[in-house]
């Protein structure tokens, strides 16, 4: 009886995880293989699903605005996880050391991560109100404009702006990775420079920064993964404009599927 126990304990222990894998993310997906090879628009008078084949690939293809979002997508991605990263890693190394104060830093620098994505997008709204908004303030008290400048409204400076909002909510967690992996590095090749005399920037270059590869790795997949869902703050601050200079490709994807209701 043990051995059969020991034969199907593992199974019977990550069960659940492919049960919850098996509804939450395999049959949506197929169904969605499934729908993508039919024509199916809810705005029409009948509803009914027709298969087309490719045609919806090849329709896709040949679209320039689906092009010019995947351009503004791989713009956007670039500039933020490239932000993210060196600004992580650079707080990271700052506040690592162990003391009363940085661990209240540590505590505080976090508190944007844990907002949610749709009170982070109206809380940036009104900090980019160009009326009253306390950006534009800092901005007419220093001199720099006049007036209240529009943000989100100037096709040229529109996606920098939703880039720095992604930056303020995510840099946080790229932290929190960076400082776990410092803290999990050995202590002996830190004890042997230091007995060496060297300093504290040829300890970063030459230990710290090797030794923390396998992290950067890590933080580049997963910030890759969840920057392509990005959608809420979009939708709340510009709703893919002016001019659609921030329909990256989960806005238009929602465009197109819940706005021309072409669901195929």
């Amino acid at each position: 009886m043990q051995i059969k126990w020991k034969r199907w304990a593992p199974i019977i222990y990550i069960s659940p995880a492919f049960i919850y894998m098996f509804f939450a993310w395999i049959i949506p997906f197929i169904y969605s293989l499934e729908l993508s090879l039919h024509r199916w628009n809810l705005a029409s008078l009948t509803i009914e699903k027709k298969f087309i084949g490719f045609s919806n690939y090849a329709e896709i293809i040949g679209n320039p605005e689906f092009w010019n979002a995947v351009r503004r997508t791989i713009t956007y991605v670039c500039w933020a996880i490239g932000l993210e990263f060196l600004l992580g890693l650079v707080i990271a190394l700052l506040i690592s050391r162990e003391s009363r104060l940085m661990s209240v830093i540590r505590r505080l620098i976090l508190i944007p991560f844990m907002i949610a994505p749709a009170v982070v997008g109206l809380m940036w709204m009104w900090i980019y109100n160009p009326e009253w908004g306390v950006l534009n303030y800092f901005v007419r008290t220093l001199g720099i404009h006049k007036v209240g400048y529009s943000w989100l409204g100037d096709t040229s400076v529109a996606m920098f702006s939703i880039v720095v909002v992604d930056i303020w909510q995510w840099t946080p967690f790229v932290i929190l990775l960076f400082l776990a992996g410092i803290a999990s590095l050995p202590r002996d090749p830190y004890d042997a420079a230091r007995v060496d005399g060297a300093s504290r920037w040829q300890i970063i270059k030459f230990i710290t920064l090797p030794m923390l590869k396998p992290v950067m790795m890590i933080v580049l997949l997963i910030r890759t993964m969840t920057i392509f869902k990005f959608f809420d703050t979009i939708f709340i601050l510009t709703h893919g404009g002016p001019a659609s200079v921030t329909e990256v490709l989960g806005f238009h994807l929602y465009r197109v599927s819940f706005m021309y209701f072409k669901m195929g």
